[in-house]
């Protein structure tokens, strides 16, 4: 409460219950009341001190019965984004509470608990200089206006956005500068699309769709080996956004919301819900709609034809349908 009147925040913890998902992703199975600090496990116990982080003293709480404890009005977010090492890699967010003990009666300690920070998945190491492997274009002798399978018409192909490369550079600069603000790589996290630097004239767009100010584009980084996805929409310049560095086969497949075209394949269908649609294909990447905004994920069936209309790639996949 901020005043007789002015309830600032509440909440109810099971005493004998944990939560489904740790945020701080600690294996230990506890209580929420004990997870969140407000009750300790153990009895008799008679004070209790709590180590905050970025505090050189611990902080002495109000004990009430049934190991119950406070430090009152709380001045600090529940979690804290950890400073960055040397190298400017951070790591997940961290509780504030870093850690709490518990004495009895005489002074002797009954209870410890201390945050320790999970262990992160070490990725493999893929080398800096791993360029995008990217398969020559095929121009199509025979365009499908068809289902082969089916002999529906297909539904319209997704459109080139009018939008000049200069111009789709300049609207995606918007989320890559929070791209930026929101620090470096993780520690365990690879580097390569924070290397890549700033967007600027050097990346290339290498696909772009949309019509009037709603746009998505790829874009790739000056040193072949980051793929830019931007996606941008309303007068107050919404977006999506994500980079993503090239695996270490040099391909990326099919995603979500992109995907490079298949070895041999000129065109590709993409059976959404509301039917087949051939993808727009260009540079080596192909796209099926304005993808992001509010994703509907299905997972659906992505066909690929050869110049002769021949198919040569079936598989389904995850994607934004919407």
């Amino acid at each position: 409460m901020e005043g007789a009147d002015k309830p600032k925040t509440n909440g109810r913890y099971s005493t004998t219950q944990g939560f489904a998902k740790d945020p701080s992703g600690a294996a230990e199975k506890q209580p929420q009341s004990v997870a969140s600090n407000v009750q300790l496990p153990v009895s008799g116990v008679a004070r209790i001190l709590v180590d905050l982080a970025g505090e050189q003293s611990p902080r002495q709480a109000l004990v009430g019965t049934g190991g119950f404890f406070s430090l009152g009005y709380p001045n600090w977010a529940e979690y804290r984004l950890p400073t960055p090492d040397a190298k400017g890699r951070t790591r997940p967010p961290e509780p504030t509470v870093q850690r709490v003990r518990g004495y009895d009666a005489d002074g002797r300690r009954i209870y410890e608990w201390k945050y320790q920070p999970p262990e992160l998945p070490k990725q493999k190491s893929v080398p800096a200089d791993r360029k995008i492997d990217v398969p020559e274009p095929i121009t199509p002798e025979v365009v499908l206006t068809k289902d082969p399978a089916t002999g529906r018409a297909l539904l319209p192909k997704p459109p080139v956005s009018p939008l000049s490369d200069d111009a789709i550079r300049t609207r995606c600069k918007k989320p890559d500068e929070a791209y930026f603000k929101n620090g470096g790589p993780q520690v365990g996290q690879d580097s390569r699309t924070y290397d890549a630097g700033k967007i600027s004239a050097d990346w290339k767009v290498v696909l772009k769709t949309g019509t009037g100010i709603d746009l998505t584009a790829l874009l790739v980084s000056p040193g072949d080996n980051v793929v830019m996805w931007c996606h941008m929409y309303t007068k107050a310049d919404s977006y999506d956004y994500a980079r993503a560095a090239v695996p270490a086969n040099g391909k990326f497949g099919i995603g979500m919301e992109w995907g490079q075209v298949p070895d041999g394949v000129a065109q590709v269908i993409v059976d959404l819900p509301t039917g087949p649609v051939p993808a727009l294909v260009s540079n080596g990447y192909f796209i099926w709609g304005l993808t992001g905004g509010n994703s509907d994920i299905k997972n659906v069936r992505i066909r690929g034809f050869n110049a002769q209309g021949k198919q040569v790639y079936d598989a389904k996949h995850d994607v934004d349908a919407s």
